[in-house]
C-alpha cells in the first residue's frame, strides 16, 4: 500500500513538473505572437486622432456638468 501511494506520488510530481513546464512554454509563445501583433497596432495607431477625440469628449462632458 505505501509503495503504491509512493510510485503514484512520484507519478503525479512528475506529471505536474511537466505540466508546468509546458505551460510555461506556452506562455512564453503567447506574449512572442501578442509582443508581434502589438507591434503591428502601435505602428496603426492614429495617436493623433485619439488625442483630438479624447479632448473632445472632455470638453462634452465638461460641458454637460
Amino acid at each position: 500500500e505505501l509503495r503504491t501511494q509512493r510510485t503514484l506520488l512520484r507519478f503525479c510530481i512528475r506529471t505536474e513538473q511537466a505540466a508546468a513546464s509546458q505551460t510555461a512554454a506556452l506562455l512564453s509563445e503567447a506574449l512572442r505572437i501578442h509582443d508581434e501583433l502589438e507591434a503591428h497596432y502601435i505602428r496603426a495607431l492614429d495617436t493623433d486622432f485619439l488625442n483630438r477625440t479624447a479632448e473632445e469628449l472632455i470638453r462634452q462632458i465638461q460641458a454637460a456638468a
